[in-house]
């Protein structure tokens, strides 16, 4: 992974068909594959400590847990428009893809998801401890850049290339150096997606991580990402230094 000071700032890319990328990328399978470049907004979650939750709760219980958290997940990047394309064993890796929608909707619809996650994530964790059963903080990570999405129908198969989904992991990383004390969900997110959200000015840096904070996801609640207000954009501004 470069140095972030190295990075060249993000600019906007028209979806590439097929019939641009065929004479340079191989299909694989026997089905058609097809190629999407764009630019698309990256979730990662992470289940914190699941090592020490699998020890504790035994292979069946800890896969109730998981398929729960998939379950969810799902639903509700399903529901703002998305796609999961992995489940990473303790977490998922969901995308909103600038060829089906505009850049600026693809992290509209991204925060509009989580904001819509971290209060169910909150809500099931308080049941399990109602039950005096095991709860784990979910760390969230969401950016967006450049991305190639490859997907082969016949077979069923697809996966994402580009650095900006290393560099998406990064942002969901980085919730380890955050005090996350009686939270239930981390959230992080990168410079590229305030800006593209209107959140942000155009000169902040895509690469700086901002922790969006349980009152301004709250906020959501009175206030469509969609359409941003000059309050939430002064909340952004206000965690990101300008």
């Amino acid at each position: 992974m470069k140095p972030l000071g190295d990075r060249t700032p993000m600019h906007q890319i028209t979806a590439y068909t097929n019939s641009q990328t065929d004479c340079v990328l191989p299909s694989f399978g026997m089905g058609e594959t097809k190629f999407q470049r764009a630019i698309a907004t990256i979730m990662f979650t992470d289940v914190e400590d699941s090592t020490g939750l699998a020890s504790a709760l035994g292979l069946v219980e800890t896969t109730r847990f998981m398929i729960e958290h998939f379950t969810l997940t799902r639903q509700v990047v399903v529901a703002q428009g998305g796609i999961v394309q992995n489940f990473t064993g303790d977490g998922v890796l969901a995308l909103w893809l600038g060829s089906e929608m505009t850049p600026s909707e693809t992290a509209l619809k991204a925060l509009a998801a989580v904001a819509e996650l971290v209060p169910e994530i909150s809500l099931g964790n308080a049941w399990k401890r109602s039950m005096g059963s095991l709860s784990r903080r979910i760390r969230i990570g969401l950016h967006s850049g450049e991305v190639m999405f490859v997907n082969d129908r016949q077979w069923d198969f697809s996966f994402l290339v580009g650095s900006e989904v290393n560099f998406a992991r990064h942002v969901e990383q980085a919730g380890k150096r955050e005090n996350g004390t009686g939270v239930d969900a981390l959230v992080m997110v990168s410079g590229a997606t305030l800006h593209l959200a209107g959140l942000a000015t155009a000169s902040i840096d895509p690469y700086k991580l901002v922790r969006l904070t349980p009152a301004e996801l709250a906020h959501r609640q009175s206030v469509d990402w969609r359409r941003p207000c000059s309050r939430s954009r002064t909340m952004a501004r206000a965690n990101v230094g300008l």
